[in-house]
């Protein structure tokens, strides 16, 4: 029986283990953290678009259905790729070493690190937290009613000053930071709700649901870029220009939510090294080789949907490939 590696236990992973399995092939799944589910459960997310469901209620089923028919190995990850071609022998860093036929690469991405832009105020001021942080307080109904909040969009995305491989857009801030604007002002209907963009990309459906709605409902969209963050009174002050009306202003809010971006994860760029595959400008993976296959946000940002279907289309391409078909 041909023996597969998934590396990589988040939504692109867990399908791809579910698919390969499925089509009668052994698969062994390693995951770095001890909980299956990648970046929605580790960052405790309170609900993911177009579900608007929950990590746990969305993932847990699938990561229970892969346990069932995989080996699955957590708080472990590739240490050493030992061949160069197929089967290739796989150190973990449990010890265990594994041969297979075929690799799927599935290791994410990661959330942008905040306090690189200073400016924003991240640990420096009162009141300013990331989108994590902001989901993690309403799964756990720890959120006091705030008389406003503002939702500071792409932070550490589509950022030149960071550098060229930040110019890509993260692909789920816009959608997702409308849905928990939303769900704020639904919770507290006084509160003033703002979302500070710089264009707002929520494509096919989700203009009306994440990008509509919320300005019906009453939350306000300001076009233009947040400059710095201070603090004043014990509460945080964006200063920003208005590009719409074309003069710079000022907002003292309760609550600064920074809609950070994404990139390709530690796992990501470590085994891009170890395999010797080329990295596209912001660090994606940009190609597969003989024997190895990319699947999810480890090779460009998709959404959780996009994530599952690639999933299962990257066990497909494996699976030819295993049975001696071209892909």
């Amino acid at each position: 029986m041909k023996k597969v590696l998934v590396v990589g236990g988040g939504p692109a992973g867990l399908s791809a283990a579910e698919a390969l399995a499925g089509l009668g092939f052994e698969v062994y799944l390693v995951e770095k953290e001890d909980k299956l589910g990648g970046l929605p459960v580790k960052e405790s997310r309170y609900k993911l678009f177009p579900y608007e469901k929950s990590p746990e209620e969305l993932l847990n089923p699938l990561a229970e259905r892969v346990k069932e028919k995989v080996r699955v190995f957590t708080g472990a990850e590739v240490e050493a790729v030992l061949t160069d071609r197929p089967p290739f022998d796989v150190r973990l860093t449990n010890g265990e070493t594994l041969r297979v036929d075929a690799l799927v690469l599935a290791t994410g991405v990661k959330s942008f690190d905040p306090t690189r832009k200073g400016e924003l105020g991240f640990k420096l001021v009162n009141g300013v937290v990331t989108n994590a942080q902001l989901e993690a307080m309403l799964a756990r109904n720890e959120l006091k009613e705030p008389g406003s909040v503002a939702f500071v969009f792409c932070v550490g995305s589509r950022d030149l000053q960071l550098g060229p491989s930040y110019a890509h857009c993260c692909s789920y801030g816009c959608a997702h930071a409308g849905m928990l604007a939303l769900e704020l002002k639904r919770r507290f209907p006084s509160a003033r709700v703002y979302c500070f963009y710089t264009d707002v990309r929520t494509c096919s459906t989700l203009e009306r649901r994440y990008y509509l709605l919320p300005q019906r409902e009453g939350v306000r969209y300001v076009r233009g870029r947040v400059a710095r963050i201070y603090e004043q009174n014990g509460k945080p002050v964006l200063k920003f220009e208005d590009t719409l009306l074309g003069r710079p202003s000022e907002l003292a809010v309760d609550l600064a939510v920074l809609v950070l971006g994404l990139e390709p994860s530690e796992g990501t760029k470590k085994l891009a090294r170890l395999l010797s595959l080329k990295q596209d400008e912001s660090g994606f993976i940009a190609e597969e080789r003989e024997g190895v296959f990319v699947a999810g946000s480890c090779k460009g940002l998709l959404t959780l949907q996009e994530a599952l279907t690639d999933g299962k289309a990257t066990a497909l391409r494996a699976a030819l490939y295993l049975k001696g078909e071209k892909t």
